[in-house]
């Protein structure tokens, strides 16, 4: 929730602000001012899960985790992170104004996010479990656990690291060439990039979907 809002206000404030003719004049295309626009929001971000980092030496007072599963479990919490700041930046790059992108931004993600976390939290911690019994039934957080915990053989290559790297690539190629649409002007080629996506990620769903 909080990622989408840091990044929500990167496009829409150049439009409000009439600062958006000044970037175009500077000759910054579509996809390096997403990419710009991008690493600006992910650093913000990305500073504050620094800061917080320290919270989670907290879960060695209470025993259960080790410190590779923390590590690992961080190194999600960043994947994550990347993707809520790519959402917020699709968002925004529909808006002309900042209210509207600030408030779109986080209804959208007060929605998906409890749903997200349900759907691959919960039930996907009832489904790890089943597969690899090393994971706790009630662990919402069950990536970094299966990761550090599971034997590593086919299943573990297929399930705990082609499909959530496929999923992440995919996710966030589809939000950079929506946000890179919606920069574009009216002349310009806006399909190109999202018709590439689709080539590219049809066969990558069903190659997984296989495996």
């Amino acid at each position: 929730i909080v990622g989408p809002a840091v990044a929500a206000d990167g496009i829409a404030a150049e439009r409000e602000g009439r600062t958006w003719e000044a970037v175009l004049l500077a000759e910054l295309d579509a996809p390096r001012l997403a990419r710009g626009k991008f690493l600006a929001a992910y650093t913000t971000l990305s500073l504050y899960i620094v800061t917080l980092a320290p919270v989670g030496a907290l879960s060695f007072l209470f025993g259960g985790v080790t410190a590779v599963e923390v590590v690992l479990a961080f190194a999600l919490l960043f994947a994550v992170a990347a993707l809520a700041v790519s959402f917020g930046l699709a968002v925004s790059s529909l808006m002309e104004n900042l209210r509207g992108a600030l408030v779109g931004t986080l209804a959208l993600a007060a929605a998906i996010g409890p749903a997200l976390y349900l759907f691959f939290g919960l039930a996907g911690g009832q489904l790890a479990h089943s597969v690899w019994p090393e994971v706790d039934r009630e662990s919402p957080v069950w990536l970094p656990l299966a990761l550090a915990r599971a034997d590593v053989d086919t299943t573990y290559l297929v399930g705990l690291v082609l499909v959530p790297a496929a999923t992440f690539l995919i996710a966030a190629r589809f939000l950079h060439c929506l946000t890179v649409a919606n920069l574009g002007g009216q002349t310009d080629d806006r399909s190109t990039g999202l018709t590439r996506w689709m080539l590219f990620s049809t066969p990558a769903v069903l190659g997984v979907a296989v495996a």
